[in-house]
């Protein structure tokens, strides 16, 4: 076992680094209040004692670090810098990042860099180391990389050094060099030009992700983790210088990181194995044998021989094959193994173990140790009962411990056979058994794994339902269930509910049974729209009118209420008769079976009114105008002896007796007819006056025939008293006014005569007297 000393305050800053992450997340985090003392503490790794610290360093130019969270590759330790340490917090974006603490230089570091140094931190104490070697890990990061680091010589190589002085060393020697050579570790020994392999690009303050992530610390440049390492004489004291400084000026600062832990004096290290290798590390009695192997840090052209300690509960011969107390490493070899080969005998001692304690050379303390075990046999255990049960369709895993190569049998229901922790997959109830080897014995075990059968879900058989409507779904199988998506249920928590769905939807119900095994089973409802339904026709229509209705869209049966009226309700196009307005609707159902509706106003006209006006008499010959009225458009008949048969009062010129009907229609197409009987007299009226007054006052101012009916005047004339014609006409108009030949005549009694034949050739003939007045 290995030793190390630890210091309490350092393991508190550690803590306090933890609990202050969550707010400086993936940040390089930095302590300056701890002690010199405390902090070299915090280095100190096994095989060494620490004591005399000084520190001579401006104040915050040294401290505590923790970088487990960053790329710097040393989770924590003691930072030194020519500056300040809180300068090294990420991210880089500064170019030139560093804080001039106007403290002096160090005249060693002057020689190592050539130039003038400021800004010096140096910390020095003395350390005891137990063994040939001393040895510590560190990186060199600084601001003034880039731009100050070959090709672009500079004077402004700021430096650093670990001295050591002591027994067997001439003066103070240099351990911080590149590695396999003498060089020192500087800024132009160690960049993208020279030792590049050792050298870390970290962006020039502007770019990212440099700039911005800042698990990235603020340094431009850095090494790689480096080691610092020096043969000495065991159980001696020496002393460590270490120091850095700036060059040629006090800004663009520096640092070194040393690693918590890694201070160590180790000349040998103990580990242990077995012949079997990797993954089995106790030995076993006939079957594998235990290996200490002895590892030397420095390895030379010398022989080391290596005196230890047996102790256990084993015993050394009886137990397992004798054994030295002391190992020898030869020249130029850095191991040597010691075999621990334990002996058959039978016995059952459970395990047994041997334990190799390596002591100082200074006081004989243990430095480091191993401890190894031994079996009596092949300890081969399976995680799980040899009698388990699982569910149809579920998995589970195996896992054997105690060997090595492992074989599961049957191979066929595993993901793979051949490991130890296969996954079984069995469909029926099967044994498996695990065979292993450990060198040349073998063991095996058997586990038996119940399936129990496939829960029986059934979710029944797919439904079709229209939008807006509900559907019952129902499941068997099992004691609980379990129904998704739970939304449109009424209880998905039940074997039997109710479902709502808006849209078609796929319904899984998960079914629990006694052994609370599951089943899945799924039921698709089908949500088929709702069809488009359209009504037209005839919406207004006369009373007793026939009106064709009209159903459209995507139905494929229709049933139209009320019935009353129809021809057929069940036809898409019936007709209606109706003495009364209404609403029709029409139900049109499609093939998925889903029905909709839509209405139609069916409402009724009036008659128009209609007057043929009186019945009339005219002579052949004669027009009458007929005396129509009404509401509506008009329209007589029959037609021809009118002037127009669209108006209400045409005139009538007929040649025979005729009945005249006048029909009126309304807007929407409604008649009213009635009838007048117009009759022509064929019998010719021939009449005279017996008077009249030619005074030109408007009143009998004429004397002439009165005819009625058709008459060919073939003589009309007016006699006075003397014989002489006075008037004389052929035209049925012409009339007398009282004068002849320009001359009025006197008042007195005249004598006329008259002679005409009718239509039928008849003579008619009149003779009489008038009387002319003034």
């Amino acid at each position: 076992m290995k030793h190390r000393h630890t210091n309490p305050l350092l393991a508190l800053f550690a803590g306090l680094l933890i609990l202050a992450t969550p707010q400086l997340k993936a940040q390089l985090t930095v302590d300056p209040t701890l002690s010199a003392e405390d902090l070299v503490e915090s280095l100190v790794g096994g095989g060494v004692t620490v004591s005399g610290v000084t520190v001579n360093c401006a104040n915050g130019g040294f401290g505590a670090f923790d970088g487990s969270a960053t790329f710097l590759g040393v989770d924590s330790g003691l930072v030194l810098t020519s500056g300040q340490i809180t300068e090294c917090i990420g991210p880089n974006n500064t170019a030139n990042a560093g804080v001039d603490n106007l403290f002096p230089g160090d005249p060693t570091l002057d020689t190592i860099a050539s130039g003038t140094t400021n800004d010096a931190c140096i910390l020095e104490f003395d350390i005891e180391v137990i063994a040939d070697t001393l040895l510590f890990r560190y990186v060199f990061g600084s601001e003034e990389y880039p731009e100050f680091a070959p090709p672009a010589s500079s004077g402004f190589n700021d430096v650093f050094a670990f001295l050591i002085s002591g027994p067997g060393i001439a003066g103070e020697e240099n351990i911080a060099l590149v590695p396999g050579t003498t060089t020192p570790v500087s800024i132009n020994n160690v960049n993208v030009v020279t030792n590049p392999a050792y050298y870390v690009d970290n962006g020039d303050g502007f770019t990212p992700p440099f700039s911005t992530d800042p698990t990235y610390i603020q340094y431009d440049g850095y090494t790689t983790v480096l080691e610092a390492r020096r043969a000495v004489i065991p159980c001696n004291v020496y002393h460590l210088k270490l120091m850095i400084a700036d060059v040629a000026d006090g800004i663009y600062d520096s640092g070194v990181f040393i690693e918590a832990g890694s201070l160590t004096s180790f000349g040998i290290s103990l580990s242990s194995t077995t012949s079997v290798g990797f993954g089995f590390s106790n030995a076993v009695e006939g079957c594998v044998d235990g290996i200490i192997t002895f590892t030397r840090d420095l390895v030379t052209t010398d022989s080391v021989t290596v005196h230890y300690t047996i102790a256990g509960d084993a015993t050394n011969g009886v137990d397992y094959a004798g054994i030295a107390d002391s190992i020898t490493i030869l020249p130029g070899d850095a191991t040597a193994d010691l075999v621990i080969s334990p002996i058959v005998d039978a016995i059952a001692e459970g395990i047994e173990d041997v334990t190799i304690y390596l002591l100082s050379e200074c006081d004989g303390s243990v430095i480091d140790s191993v401890t190894i075990g031994i079996q009596d046999e092949i300890l081969l255990d399976l995680n799980v009962p040899t009698d388990t049960t699982i569910c149809n369709g579920e998995s589970l895993s195996l896992l054997a411990t105690g060997g090595l190569d492992y074989t599961w049998s049957p191979a066929g229901s595993l993901d793979d056979p051949d490991i130890a922790n296969p996954v079984a997959s069995p469909t029926t109830t099967t044994v498996y058994t695990v065979a292993t080897e450990v060198g040349t014995c073998t063991d095996s075990a058997m586990i038996t794994v119940n399936v129990i059968p496939p829960v029986p879900a059934d979710a029944g058989a797919d439904i079709a339902i229209c939008v807006g409507e509900s559907t019952d779904l129902s499941a068997s199988g099992g004691i609980s269930y379990n129904w998704t998506p739970s939304g449109s249920l009424d209880a998905p928590g039940s074997a039997n509910t109710g479902a709502n769905p808006v849209f078609t939807t796929v319904y899984t119900v998960v079914v629990t049974d006694a052994n609370g095994c599951v089943g899945l089973d799924s039921v698709t409802v089908t949500v088929n729209p709702i069809p488009s339904i359209i009504a037209t026709g005839d919406t207004i229509v006369c009373p007793g009118a026939p009106a064709i209705l009209f159903a459209g869209g995507s139905g494929v049966s229709w049933s139209w209420t009320p019935i009353d009226g129809l021809d057929d309700p069940n036809s898409q196009n019936p007709t209606l008769i109706t003495e009364t307005p209404g609403t029709w609707t029409v139900t049109g159902t499609d093939a998925n079976g889903c029905s909709n509706t839509a209405s139609i106003d069916v409402n009724l006209d009036d008659f128009p009114s209609v007057d043929a006006g009186p019945d009339t008499i005219v002579f052949l010959g004669e027009s009458a105008i007929l005396m129509g009225s009404g509401t509506g458009d008009f329209f007589w008949m029959p037609s021809a002896s009118l002037s127009d048969p669209n108006v209400p009062n045409p005139t009538a010129s007929p040649s025979q007796t005729t009945v005249y009907y006048l029909t009126t229609t309304s807007e929407y197409g409604c008649q009213s007819i009635d009838s007048m009987l117009l009759t022509v007299i064929f019998d010719p009226i021939v009449e005279f006056p017996t008077a009249f007054s030619p005074n030109n006052d408007g009143v009998n101012d004429l004397f002439g025939v009165i005819v009625r009916g058709p008459v060919d005047i073939q003589a009309y004339r007016i006699y006075n008293r003397w014989g002489e014609v006075v008037f004389e006409s052929t035209d049925p108009e012409g009339a007398w006014d009282g004068t002849h030949k320009g001359q009025m005549q006197d008042v007195g009694t005249y004598v006329f005569h008259f002679a005409g034949t009718d239509p039928n050739g008849i003579l008619i003939e009149r003779h009489g007297t008038l009387t002319l007045v003034r």
